[in-house]
């Protein structure tokens, strides 16, 4: 499946059958096989191993009668066991086809080998290591060029940030002054997922998901959901969106999966997006906290729900 940016979703499951003999006439058949689901992009490559068959025969040979004497009959007699053992290896390539192509590959296309184990990378013999640092303290007391990426202030030891630069009042203090030279800076510190009180008067929910493909028979999720605003009355406009798996064929919006819902838009697999006016029937307070439901459904019938909290105001 081709999603946005080129990026295709594949699903592989191969397998392996194996006559293993036969049980009163009946073939006894072994199987192997393995799914997987990756992303990958136009002309990339996956290699999927793991399929192993390991097998274990053992033949005799004997002079007839002097075999079967007993004690003796092991020097009329010769044994060979022979083991085998093969792994099947597939490789897939995925290519888009774009208006026009006819489907072959171009010639030119070299199938790439498969990825053999190699040895760790080692240092060339009389290579010298620099000298370890005397202490820590002296670590933290030297230039930032021989701190080592890892680096760590010793246990107990405390560091007092410098102070924050002024603003540049010649452009309206929107850029801070650089740091004077020799001063440490504090290195930026990620931020968190947006949460419900991230924005305001908006909720939401999760994350977007680097890949919501789903078979048709797996249960449905909801990974994503943004609702704005989160204090609303009646008529007012309200906006959702949200991120499902790609078997979800409908989701809906209310108080209850027995009350009037709001249907919400498709924009793409597993994507949705709506904006309607806010109704408060079915909905037993007139002001306060509510909680309305967020349904997903399939087309075999499973269901998931997500309750979604909102403030219902009389204005």
């Amino acid at each position: 499946m081709v999603n946005e940016g080129n990026c295709i979703t594949v699903a592989l499951h191969p397998s392996v059958n194996t006559l293993a003999g036969t049980s009163a006439g009946v073939p006894d058949i072994q199987t192997r096989d393995v799914t997987t689901l990756v992303g990958l992009h136009d002309g990339e490559t996956i290699v999927i191993g793991g399929l192993i068959e390991e097998d274990t025969s053992r033949s005799v040979q004997k002079v007839p009668l002097l075999g079967d004497l007993p004690l003796i009959g092991a020097l009329f007699r010769d044994t060979n066991l022979e083991y085998t053992r093969n792994e099947l290896i597939v490789t897939v390539t995925p290519h888009i086809l774009q208006p026009g192509e006819n489907g072959q590959i171009a010639p030119s296309t070299v199938i790439p080998e498969i990825p053999r184990p190699k040895g760790l990378p080692t240092l060339p013999p009389g290579t010298r290591l620099p000298p370890p640092l005397a202490s820590r303290a002296e670590a933290f007391a030297s230039p930032p060029s021989r701190l080592a990426p890892a680096e760590f202030p010793p246990p107990g030891a405390t560091f007092t940030p410098p102070p924050a630069p002024a603003p540049n009042v010649a452009d309206g203090g929107a850029h801070a002054s650089p740091a004077p030279a020799g001063v440490a800076t504090a290195k930026p510190v990620p931020q968190t997922l947006p949460t419900a009180f991230g924005q305001t008067n908006t909720y939401t929910y999760g994350a977007a998901p680097q890949n919501n493909y789903a078979e048709a028979q797996q249960p449905p999720q909801i990974f994503y959901i943004q609702v704005q605003p989160t204090v609303v009355k009646n008529g007012q406009s309200i906006s959702i969106a949200a991120i499902t798996t790609t078997n979800v064929n409908r989701l809906t919006f209310g108080p209850s999966a027995i009350s009037p819902q709001i249907t919400l838009a498709s924009i793409g697999p597993g994507k949705w997006q709506s904006t309607f006016n806010f109704s408060t029937a079915g909905i037993l307070t007139s002001q306060g906290n509510v909680l309305l439901s967020l349904n997903a459904y399939t087309n075999g019938g499973a269901t998931t729900a997500l309750q979604i909290p909102l403030t219902l105001v009389n204005q």
